[in-house]
């Protein structure tokens, strides 16, 4: 938890060197003008993922997707009636078969009369960085590889958790940087119930990619990084379906706001029939009634972000 103060000022921003402020603001460049609905399907042994639940979740609401896959199965199944090629789509293969896993892919596009080519998610596997640089270059060009997840360990403060995924960072982009993949990049983010800490931790994570890109030469309007968040529940949050609706609402706005690209919304796993239904319903609200995507950055010039972004930044890298 971050220690704020009641009230914040222009004094609070007299340490901070106005190029560093200005850079800090400038970093603030997401992936994608829009911010995308994200929904999980797990594939499980004695399971796969149904169809039409995925065809559901898009018809009510969802406009990402994200497949967590551990062997290689019928995906021409699970794509038919999916416009896979007009949103977003990512897989996350734990398999040992990563190649059969791309090829079999690869042929449930075609199968499907899709463009493959135009895919623009993102897919991770669990291998060493050489590896994954070497199967990206089997990857159309809009998809992102090389996928930074937050740490699950819960003993983590703040900064130990941005700390982690900076150095995760860097030492991706040392292997990336030979085969030019710097927009190949995500972050995937856990979000607390802390608005305030939500915010500054995500504006950090983006001054924390411009400045790894640094060493490169490397623009950032050409490499903008991809933030995907992910909202949390306590362990125990009552026999209420309705109470995970209202522990995550605060996360989504401040995801939304912060500037993630992408969000899932963990209250539709723990929700049955009508419950999935408002929990997909409640990220829409967020997206289409707030109003608040007509601005890029809408907290820029906030004394407390600003300052808190900065705090987190400064101690990161030193």
């Amino acid at each position: 938890m971050l220690n704020l103060k009641s009230i914040y000022t222009v004094d609070d921003l007299t340490d901070i060197a106005s190029e560093d402020l200005a850079f800090q603001q400038l970093a603030q460049l997401k992936s994608t003008e829009k911010f995308y609905i994200l929904e999980v399907f797990n594939s499980k042994k004695s399971k796969s993922i149904s169809n039409p639940d995925v065809l559901n979740a898009l018809n009510d609401g969802a406009s990402s997707l994200l497949f967590n896959f551990d062997e290689v199965e019928n995906f021409e199944q699970i794509l038919s009636g999916v416009y896979a090629d007009l949103i977003p789509i990512s897989c996350n293969y734990t398999g040992n078969k990563p190649l059969l896993f791309l090829n079999n892919w690869e042929k449930a596009w075609e199968d499907n009369h899709l463009n493959y080519s135009k895919w623009k998610g993102s897919i991770s596997f669990n291998l060493p960085v050489e590896a994954i640089a070497k199967l990206s270059l089997q990857l159309p060009n809009n998809v992102r590889s090389y996928c930074i997840n937050y740490s699950k360990d819960a003993k983590l403060d703040l900064l130990e958790r941005l700390s982690s995924i900076y150095l995760r960072m860097v030492e991706m982009l040392n292997t990336a940087s030979k085969y030019d993949h710097f927009r190949r990049f995500q972050v995937n983010w856990k979000l607390t119930d802390d608005q305030i800490e939500n915010f500054a931790a995500i504006r950090a994570i983006r001054v924390l990619w411009s400045k790894a890109l640094q060493k490169y030469s490397v623009n950032l309007d050409e490499s903008p990084l991809w933030i995907c968040g992910f909202t949390s529940l306590p362990e125990d949050y009552g026999n209420d379906p309705s109470n995970s609706l209202i522990f995550t609402s605060i996360q989504l706005l401040s995801a939304s706001l912060g500037g993630v690209d992408e969000c899932f919304n963990s209250s539709i796993e723990t929700a049955e029939n009508e419950f999935r239904h408002y929990a997909r319903h409640q990220s829409l609200v967020i997206l289409n009634e707030t109003n608040i995507f007509t601005e890029q950055d809408s907290i820029k010039g906030s004394f407390a972000i600003e300052y808190l972004t900065h705090y987190l930044v400064k101690n990161v890298i030193s």
